[in-house]
């Protein structure tokens, strides 16, 4: 790169998303903990929020990117709900025993 930093595309919702996911992980038994059933809620989320992308040499982010909180919170409780009733593995393998309904968020 000839001397110069490297800047890197990211997308300012990526954090937000893992942040939340994790949040709801911690708070609730619901939901499956696999990477894989994390990361296709994730994927899912992002894909329905708009994109927000931005180029920085640092991967420093500022605050103001990214979709409001309440869109983000939106689309991973829909993520997650769906990844619950659809994931990609046997429910078995999951930790949630099937006594609960998944989490929905009530506007």
């Amino acid at each position: 790169m000839n001397g110069e930093t490297a800047a890197r595309v990211e997308n300012a919702n990526l954090d937000k998303v893992l942040c939340l996911i994790d949040k709801v992980l911690s708070e609730s038994d619901n939901f499956c903990r696999c990477s894989r059933c994390r990361l296709d809620a994730a994927a899912l989320a992002l894909n329905t929020l708009p994109p927000h992308y931005f180029v920085t040499p640092d991967g420093n982010q500022d605050k103001e990117f990214g979709s409001p909180w309440i869109l983000i919170e939106m689309a991973v409780h829909q993520s997650m709900n769906k990844v619950f009733l659809f994931p990609h593995h046997h429910k078995e393998l999951s930790r949630h025993d099937g006594s609960e309904d998944p989490i929905s968020l009530e506007l």
